[in-house]
């Protein structure tokens, strides 16, 4: 592949080992500030926080970067992911004796830590719209699918290091200290290697800055032209970023609790779930784009995430080597393949619908609507989890059926969001 990626596959990379480091470092941070009655309610507000501030940053930065162009909005807030790291790892040195606002002040320096990750990740918004700078129409969901192969290695390795660093001497500061490294040497890459891409005549230069503005998403999006298509995809995208965030963020009770799986078993089957979406999306994805267009991609990849979510729900727990797990694994390839279809799918359809000028923005509000799901779900389907268990899929699987019938009914197609 075309060297001129690999900044921003490095950015990609660190973005989601950001995250996916945490997954087996949060529980046992917050464990040892929090009572254990409310261990849960505080690892799901701390994975809530990153994702929220990350939605409202998301358009901000994006719409920054049609102006002031992508490099330095991408340097700025690549310096300020750094930087949270550094708190974060600051925390382990606060005695937990010390209370700031009736909280230890180290769990309070690791909540801030957080939402200053969330918003300076709201810089994946620019990365993508980088992309969408140097790469041509026809091409996008190839390389978006790339990118996202890219998550799916951060899936895989990212819990693996937080997993080994959490379990030294040093714990969670072993972690802060590898995270920052590699911010450092992202930081450098873009410093040194990264080529601004927006040219000037392209740039907004006549963009205000407007925080209440830029948030807005339903007022961002009726501001392009064709405004009613946007409208509709966006509604589809709302929908899958809720529910496939509530897939994400149960599925692991679900092999806990009905497979009996140990922390190791759960990492295993997640590094399957990161192959697979790696392999997916770098491979699978631009295949079928190729074939059937995007929009079509996108309509097959929302049909087989409501059939998985549907099949999850009826899901029997049994002995690991059981062929009810093996048919467990089946379905979570299945719904892999489905997020793999939809994901670069939407960057693709959105980048394509508007103006050079207008990359960031589209970009912004593509992520921002990613993060919105991420925030919302783990609170709200845990919620619905503890009263209806595994109908929570089927709960879901439903909505985002009425969602695909309510687009098709207005669009009068099957195949197509377009609004004529």
């Amino acid at each position: 592949m075309n060297q001129k990626y690999l900044p921003i596959i490095l950015l990609t990379f660190v973005n989601i080992l950001g995250f996916t480091i945490l997954i087996p470092v949060l529980p046992a941070v917050v464990g040892q500030y929090v009572a254990p009655q409310y261990i849960g309610f505080a690892y799901g507000a701390l994975l809530s926080t990153y994702a929220g501030f990350q939605f409202l940053a998301a358009p901000v930065l994006g719409s920054l970067s049609d102006r002031y162009g992508r490099k330095p909005i991408l340097f700025v807030s690549q310096f300020g992911t750094t930087f949270s790291w550094v708190l974060f790892g600051a925390a382990y040195f606060i005695p937990q004796t010390i209370l700031l606002f009736g909280l230890p002040a180290a769990f309070v320096l690791i909540i801030i830590s957080r939402i200053l990750d969330g918003i300076t990740g709201g810089n994946i918004s620019v990365a993508n719209a980088w992309v969408s700078d140097v790469t041509a129409p026809e091409n996008r969901t190839k390389i978006y699918g790339l990118l996202g192969g890219v998550f799916g290695i951060g899936f895989v390795i990212g819990p693996a290091i937080g997993g080994l660093s959490i379990s030294t001497d040093i714990g969670f500061l072993l972690t802060a200290i590898l995270k920052v490294i590699l911010s450092v040497v992202t930081l450098l890459y873009i410093a040194y290697r990264l080529p601004e891409t927006l040219k000037p005549e392209d740039r907004q230069l006549n963009l205000t800055f407007n925080i209440l503005r830029d948030i807005n998403i339903i007022r961002q999006i009726r501001s392009f032209t064709n405004s009613t298509f946007l409208e509709n995809v966006s509604l589809l995208k709302i929908a899958f970023a809720i529910i496939f965030a509530t897939y994400t963020s149960l599925i692991v009770l679900v092999f806990e609790n009905d497979f009996g799986l140990s922390p190791l078993g759960v990492g295993l089957v997640l590094s399957f779930i990161g192959v697979s979406i790696g392999i997916n999306q770098s491979l699978i994805t631009p295949w079928v784009a190729r074939r059937v267009g995007d929009q079509s991609t996108l309509f097959l990849g929302t049909v087989l995430l409501i059939i998985g979510l549907m099949l999850l729900s009826f899901t029997i727990g049994g002995a690991v080597m059981s062929g009810a797990f093996a048919f467990m694994l089946f379905i979570n390839y299945l719904l892999t393949l489905a997020a793999s279809l939809c994901t670069p799918t939407f960057k693709s359809i959105y980048t394509n619908a508007v103006s050079q000028r207008e990359q960031g923005k589209i970009t912004g509000i593509d992520e921002s609507l990613n993060s919105l799901g991420n925030a919302l779900s783990p609170i709200i389907s845990g919620i619905i989890f503890v009263a209806i268990a595994k109908g929570t899929f089927l709960l879901a699987a439903g909505l985002l059926a009425v969602v695909l019938l309510i687009l098709m009914l207005r669009t009068k197609k099957v195949f197509s969001f377009s609004a004529s």
